[in-house]
Parts: structure tokens; C-alpha cells; sequence
């Protein structure tokens, strides 16, 4: 894991806007992938896995980790990428085209953790 995730996870927050303003921007790029905010509470995870389609990769998600396994190696699915995430962030779409994988991901806010609007009498 690399300091960026480690600091995103162990901050429980997908991006910390402060720390990414001040360090890299909204958009980023990291080793070969790249994280992108596009909306609010939307962001865009790009994989470069070239050689591969989507007949060849699995990706798992589960609380707070995403897998990109390797279904061509049948022993083992050996783990080409693994990515922290905060608990609230679901993966919404997957593609791959010419080596590209994209996952779509949205923070879903509780009810009960966004702001109330108090009116004033």
C-alpha cells in the first residue's frame, strides 16, 4: 500500500480535499492509476492493465477494499491490484476497454449524516 492510501484510509475518508488541494489537486496520478473527482461525492478510478479484457480480471469488492484479480492464473487469481477505501464508497460501474479499467464510485451519505436546515421562527 502506498502513503496515499494509507493516508486515505486511515483518515476513513476517500479524499481529504485539504490534503489533496495542498498536495496533488483534484486529479491525480499515482503509479498507473489515477483518481478523479468528477462530481460531488462521484469519483473515477482508472487502472492501466494492459493485455487484459474484461474476460480475464474479476474484481471484488468488500467493506473498506477493492481486488482486481487475475482469472487467467487458475491457481492462485493472483491480486493485480488491491485499494482501500472508506466504508461509505460503493462502486457503482465497471468497464475496460483496450487495457483501461474504470470504476465509477460514489460516496452514499446517511440521511443522518447530512446537514439539517433549522428554520428560524
Amino acid at each position: 500500500m502506498n502513503y496515499l492510501t494509507d493516508y486515505l484510509y486511515n483518515n476513513n475518508d476517500i479524499f481529504n480535499i485539504d490534503f489533496i488541494d495542498n498536495k496533488f489537486s483534484k486529479n491525480f496520478i499515482l503509479n498507473n492509476y489515477r483518481f478523479k473527482e468528477y462530481e460531488n461525492n462521484k469519483f473515477l478510478l482508472e487502472i492501466d492493465l494492459p493485455g487484459y479484457d474484461k474476460s480475464d480480471i474479476r474484481i471484488e469488492v468488500t467493506k473498506g477494499n477493492i481486488s482486481i484479480k487475475d482469472k487467467k492464473d487458475k491457481k492462485n487469481n493472483s491480486l493485480l491490484k488491491s485499494f482501500k477505501i472508506a466504508d461509505d464508497i460503493e462502486v457503482e460501474t465497471a468497464n475496460i476497454k483496450n487495457g483501461l479499467l474504470k470504476l465509477e464510485l460514489e460516496r452514499i451519505i446517511p440521511e443522518t449524516d447530512k446537514p439539517k436546515v433549522i428554520a428560524i421562527n
